[in-house]
């Protein structure tokens, strides 16, 4: 089964030092890079910083799949909107639809 991993809980794992936890749950782990440049940012703590820069073989970095995101309002850095998320209405009010 393959993951697709958000950047709170890589952050949180690796905070808690059980990143490891994911190659022994998960065939595949996969980031978008959108996650990668999230956790590498001056905000991150230093041991998200030092992990990100420095990815194990078992996570994969992809780029963000245009099926998924089709139609959809986008904000920011490839994350969804949150006031659009869960309503279609307001994704078909943005896109005129």
């Amino acid at each position: 089964m393959i993951a697709f991993a958000d950047a709170s809980p890589l952050r949180y794992l690796v905070l808690i030092g059980e990143i490891d936890l994911l190659p022994k749950l998960f065939a595949n782990v996969a980031v978008l890079h959108a996650v990668i440049a999230e956790l590498l940012h001056d905000d991150a703590p230093e041991a998200v910083r030092t992990w990100a820069s420095n990815l194990p073989a078992w996570i994969a970095v992809r780029d963000n799949p245009l099926s998924a995101t089709a139609g959809l309002h986008l904000a920011k850095k490839d994350r969804l909107d949150p006031d659009v998320v869960g309503d279609s209405r307001k994704v078909r009010r943005l896109h005129g639809q």
